[in-house]
């Protein structure tokens, strides 16, 4: 009866030791799961940035229905250039030339596919910018419901990216209302 009294306080003992393990363990793999998705690394979760370029975006034109709409930025005031000088608006041109420079992807489709699967053939919108350290361009293609994803092209490999992209330059630029050229 003793040696049997022994051997449950024993056993007792081995499953208090076993669950204080796993609870810690837990608790641990929760503390830096939280930790990853901080910092940001999370690849998966996060995306990763498309260019790897952080430069500072000096300008960019991208083509709506038609019409392509070129804005540059000198000493830090951006202008419309198409069809003439403009003062652009200068929330609305920021915000784009942000969503170039972060531009972030979530998924690698693949190369060599037929673009017009994915809304990326002839007629699509094309976006292209500068930063002090090259020239990047992209398509933008199609929504897929089903992932929850637009599909974006570069350099001939398709994407997947949010929408930001494709709410920045879904409109035309906006400028303000005064003429900056030199004509009176």
């Amino acid at each position: 009866m003793e040696k049997q009294k022994r051997t449950l306080l024993l056993m007792i003992g081995l499953l208090a030791v076993l669950l204080a393990g796993y609870f810690l363990l837990d608790r641990y793999n929760k503390k830096t799961a939280e930790e990853e998705a901080l910092t940001g690394e999370a690849q998966e979760d996060a995306g990763f940035s498309l260019t790897g370029d952080t430069g500072e975006v000096t300008n960019y034109s991208y083509t709506l229905e038609g019409v392509t709409y070129t804005l540059e930025k000198s000493e830090d005031v951006w202008t419309l250039t198409s069809g003439g000088t403009y003062a652009a608006d200068q929330e609305d041109a920021q915000k784009k030339a942000d969503v170039l420079r972060d531009l972030v992807c979530y998924d690698k489709v693949g190369t060599d596919l037929n673009l017009d699967d994915f809304g990326l053939g002839e007629g699509c919108q094309k976006v292209t910018w500068e930063t002090e350290n090259g020239t990047h361009e992209v398509l933008l293609g199609n929504y897929n419901s089903t992932i929850g994803y637009h599909y974006l092209a570069m350099d001939g490999t398709v994407y997947t990216v949010n929408d930001d992209p494709h709410n920045a330059f879904r409109d035309a630029p906006k400028q303000v209302e005064e003429e900056e050229s030199g004509t009176e």
